[in-house]
């Protein structure tokens, strides 16, 4: 079986934010492929909203990389990752950062192209 793997993860600086892009794998005939290895976290619990939207988790105090792949998760396309670290402004390893804020409340029911913009902290 021949697939094409397309996990791309694409950061683009914009001003203090980075945005993150990320593809899922991809069978030659543009089916979604499994991951080839079982996930140890669970998957994050989506509420029912409003049709065709989704609701945003709490993320303050996780990992910035956390954050973001819950977000991916539950179906969020657009997360921005933004500093408030006046020496370093832009958040370019998520790992090393932890959400201090969040443009949606918790709960907030949002469409899945909505823009959801995480402000961190650098992790010392």
């Amino acid at each position: 079986m021949v697939f094409t793997v397309s996990a791309l993860v694409l950061a683009f600086a914009c001003g203090s934010c980075a945005t993150y892009l990320i593809d899922d794998r991809a069978t030659g005939d543009g089916t979604a492929q499994p991951p080839s290895s079982p996930s140890t976290t669970a998957a994050p619990q989506v509420r029912p909203s409003r049709s065709g939207e989704l609701v945003v988790p709490d993320l303050v105090g996780k990992n910035a990389a956390v954050a973001v792949d819950e977000l991916k998760r539950l179906g969020f396309q657009r997360v921005e990752l933004g500093s408030q670290d006046a020496e370093v402004e832009v958040v370019v390893y998520p790992v090393n950062w932890t959400v201090a804020k969040q443009s949606a409340a918790p709960g907030t029911p949002m469409t899945p192209d909505a823009l959801i913009v995480l402000v961190c902290d650098r992790i010392t």
